[in-house]
């Protein structure tokens, strides 16, 4: 029976000649933007495999996906990151990324990088060809085109799938919703609607503008407001269709996070100080909008940029794309006011949330945030593309996408390879520590290439961390170090911070490096160009 379904399947596949010749008949522009994605996929996966798993978050992202593919079950904590017996910091991020890597890895046979971004480079495979349809069914063909072409190249997509960020997974899944929702196949918008919501949640953002557009469009056009009430049965059946789905795939992390993370809190039980005086620290993100505004040209692209100039300055826009400018605005403008609720929520004292309230938007607001909008925004931009009525515009500015894209990934390449000296002192660490020797640390890395414990977390965890970097006498730092049973200190000289202006603990900070001699509680255990081991006496 299954040889006999085969040959019934093989003889409706196309001949290989009939395939060709299809593939011959496309536009020239076809086979440009489907040969820059393919070219876009082999490059970040090549640059992917040749450098290490070092930038950013994707350690932790890589370090859960190990836990859960070692433990097979969710985890509540990495027993080695953040955790203590004061106290825990809780996986409570969503981990729908992480559970398919790790059950990658089960089919593949064992972890691995290559695996992992193998896996990653799918997730951009799949982001630039739903931009593709999405762009093809709002408009046309050719704006899919180059909505998809503006996406594949753009460097904050490009490098972030090289990196084992979560953004570009997010992007995609939005992108399917919003192209469920413009077929008006609701009830598959509302399975990638659930998908999105384990994800990650800065996806809450952009719900109330999908449920907009189940109860105030037919066929992609905006009714008007009598319209929709006259139409509220047809508005309801669609909002069934695309809650019951949505609403049966998160239930069971809504079980979870009741049993086992006690709702949305961060910590599993509340630390005090050791020391009370207070310190004021502020952390701005490298990419963020509010601290250095040039990255939003820096990740999106010029090639975005220039597309929107002539989308708006040529008078390109029309009722038509109403949707799409409600999904990117309403995204962009219930972003902050979210944060500011969020920070006044979890700090009781107005003061105290006052001056934390810079630190938490210069970070919420990094670029990469702005990724679930993004294909939308390339599908306007490409309007703007399609404009230049002379080929060799196009040709011009596809081969500067090309160019951005290169310099952005190959920078990021660089950057991501660890250097052999900060290598040295993680095998330092590895061949001589015993396992479970905690450490203060403020990157991931270390726990990919050697099993022991990091402590690094300013909020949560550890609230002392402040005081004793800016603060703390010798009796006052060996009591936080030993409250907190941490036995070295792990300091990359490369990425120490300055601190001579603002108290940033992106890093160990420049003024507790060289206060550390003079303390008198540390010994100096292992020391390279690039790396500093003290140990706590």
């Amino acid at each position: 029976m299954p040889v006999n379904y085969v040959k019934r399947w093989a003889q409706k596949v196309p001949e290989a000649p009939f395939a060709m010749a299809y593939l011959s008949d496309l536009p020239k522009e076809t086979k440009l933007v489907g040969l820059v994605a393919f070219l876009g996929a082999v490059l970040v996966f090549t640059l992917g495999i040749n450098s290490d798993i070092y930038l950013g978050d994707e350690p932790t992202h890589y370090r859960i996906a190990s836990l859960i593919y070692d433990t097979k079950s969710r985890p509540v904590y990495d027993p080695n990151l953040h955790a203590s017996e004061l106290g825990y910091r809780p996986c409570s991020q969503e981990l729908l990324w992480h559970t398919l890597l790790a059950g990658l890895w089960w089919v593949t046979g064992g972890k691995s990088p290559l695996v992992a971004q193998f896996y990653q480079t799918l997730w951009y495979g799949l982001l630039v060809g739903v931009t593709y349809l999405l762009g093809k069914s709002l408009y046309t063909r050719q704006v899919g085109l180059y909505g998809a072409l503006l996406v594949a190249t753009m460097p904050l997509v490009t490098t972030h799938t090289i990196m084992l960020y979560i953004d570009v997974p997010i992007a995609a899944l939005t992108t399917l919703c919003v192209l469920m929702l413009a077929r008006e196949r609701f009830f598959w918008a509302g399975v990638f609607m659930g998908l999105m919501i384990l994800t990650k949640r800065n996806i809450y953002f952009i719900m109330p503008f999908l449920l907009f557009w189940l109860c105030c469009t037919h066929h992609n056009n905006l009714l008007r407001p009598y319209e929709c009430l006259k139409n509220w049965r047809t508005g309801l059946r669609r909002l069934v269709l695309f809650s019951t789905p949505a609403i049966a795939i998160i239930l069971p992390d809504l079980y979870f996070r009741y049993y086992y993370l006690h709702g949305v809190t961060l910590v599993s039980a509340k630390i005090d100080r050791l020391y009370r005086d207070p310190v004021d620290t502020v952390f701005i993100h490298p990419s963020s909008i509010l601290g250095h505004p040039q990255t939003l040209l820096t990740y999106l692209g010029a090639g975005l940029f220039i597309c929107l100039g002539l989308y708006f300055y040529r008078k390109l826009y029309t009722r038509e794309d109403l949707l799409l400018g409600l999904a990117t605005s309403s995204y962009i403008f219930l972003l902050p006011p979210a944060v500011i609720l969020q920070v006044f929520y979890e700090e009781p004292d107005p003061v105290a949330a006052v001056k934390h309230l810079y630190s938490a938007l210069a970070t919420c607001l990094a670029v990469r945030y702005l990724s679930p909008i993004i294909p939308m925004v390339a599908i306007l931009a490409s309007k703007g593309f399609t404009s230049f009525e002379k080929k060799g515009w196009r040709w011009a500015l596809t081969i500067a996408c090309i160019i951005q894209v290169l310099v952005a990934s190959f920078y990021v390449f660089q950057v991501r390879k660890i250097p052999p000296d900060i290598k040295a002192g993680y095998y330092y660490v590895a061949k001589n520590m015993p396992p479970g020797t905690c450490f203060l640390y403020p990157h991931g890395t270390l726990l990919i290439l050697a099993p022991h414990r990091l402590m690094w977390d300013s909020t949560n965890t550890m609230p002392d961390l402040a005081y004793l970097f800016w603060k703390a006498n010798k009796k006052e730092a060996i009591d936080i170090l030993k409250r907190y049973k941490i036995e070295y200190l792990f300091i990359e000289k490369d990425k120490i911070v300055d601190d001579s202006t603002i108290h940033n603990y992106g890093g160990f900070p420049r003024s507790f490096v060289e206060k550390i001699p003079k303390l008198g509680c540390f010994s100096l255990e292992y020391e390279n160009s690039l790396v500093e081991i003290w140990k706590v006496k």
